[in-house]
């Protein structure tokens, strides 16, 4: 296969993760993206692809209530090979105590104040929107309409699709082997067999994003895929 050997942002993994920053940078008018991951496009094998997709919004966190809130309004009209990504399905916690009752009261006080569309129902309320319940068991249940479950590869597609209608370039069974760094700087050097991308900055969502990071991923181009070595920077 033939390799690229420069680009201005490498992200390592196309999973939800990756796909979804590689769109909003490109929404955001960066140019020069390459997302690579280890497996094939887009059901690569990794968490995106068996993780169960729920979103439930409500958290004590605002800033992670509004997350997930921007999560749903972004991913509802997400289409991928003409099936939708995301069923606004509704969520239902139920309290089998008084003390879980009451803390389901405080979700529902907390989501109210955060925009979120909360309510408390009855145990008969419960039973009819979740038939298999044994009402007689609980006090109540804590119901948000708008929490959903998704398809994580799917918009995990969708996402990157839009983003390479922005340009944005993606390559599977590309598997990163490395990331080295010496004295500050990328270390320079050969391998057989290894190709290097050069990049000015680099993501790997375990490792963080900075803008000021350069790198370079090295690519092993042995006609199957290709497992990388990325360096870069750490300043």
């Amino acid at each position: 296969m033939t390799m690229r050997a420069h680009a201005h942002v490498v992200i390592v993994g196309a999973g939800i993760a990756g796909c979804s920053t590689a769109f909003h940078l490109s929404q955001l008018g960066w140019k020069d993206i390459f997302v690579i991951d280890k497996g094939p496009l887009w059901e690569t094998g990794g968490s995106t692809t068996h993780a169960p997709g729920l979103i439930f919004q409500t958290n004590y966190s605002k800033m992670m209530t509004e997350f997930a809130k921007y999560t749903v309004k972004t991913l509802k009209p997400l289409r991928y090979a003409g099936e939708q990504c995301l069923y606004q399905v509704g969520g239902i916690e139920v309290a089998a105590t008084s003390a879980r009752w009451e803390e389901l009261k405080r979700k529902q006080g907390t989501a109210l104040a955060y925009g979120l569309d909360a309510y408390l129902l009855t145990p008969a309320e419960v039973k009819a929107k979740i038939p298999l319940i044994d009402e007689s068991r609980i006090l109540g249940g804590y119901y948000v309409p708008t929490d959903s479950d998704v398809r994580g590869w799917y918009c995990a597609a969708a996402l990157a699709s839009r983003a390479e209608n922005a340009g944005v370039e993606f390559v599977g069974n590309i598997e990163v082997l490395d990331i080295q760094t010496h004295n500050g700087r990328v270390r320079r050097g050969h391998k057989s067999g290894i190709h290097y991308l050069r990049s000015h900055r680099a993501l790997y969502k375990r490792l963080g994003f900075s803008p000021r990071r350069q790198g370079r991923a090295a690519l092993s181009l042995d006609g199957r895929g290709a497992p990388a070595c990325l360096h870069r920077t750490t300043a």
